[in-house]
């Protein structure tokens, strides 16, 4: 992503048509991918971080308990994917 956003931000640079507005687009639109990927970055690590938690349990309660936690991560980050495909829809 970052290198399309070089490209585009030079491709703005040598446009004379509305440059200011494009380049806080791309702006706002760079701004939103690294906030989710900073989001689904950390869901990951948490899922990991769960699913290791959930080789090394030892009775079965903690096991069940794990695995609630993996299916709320796994549907906070539908949601989150969710969200953030309507928000660029509309935008």
């Amino acid at each position: 992503m970052r290198g399309f956003f070089a490209f585009a931000k030079q491709f703005v640079c040598f446009s004379t048509v509305k440059t200011q507005q494009i380049k806080i687009a791309i702006r706002l639109v760079n701004q939103s991918v690294n906030s989710q990927y900073r989001l689904c970055s950390t869901l990951t690590a948490l899922r990991l971080n769960n699913v290791y938690g959930l080789h090394q349990s030892s009775t079965l309660a903690d096991s069940e308990g794990e695995l609630v936690l993996e299916a709320a991560i796994s549907q906070l980050l539908s949601l989150s994917l969710k969200a953030e495909l309507n928000t660029i829809r509309n935008g």
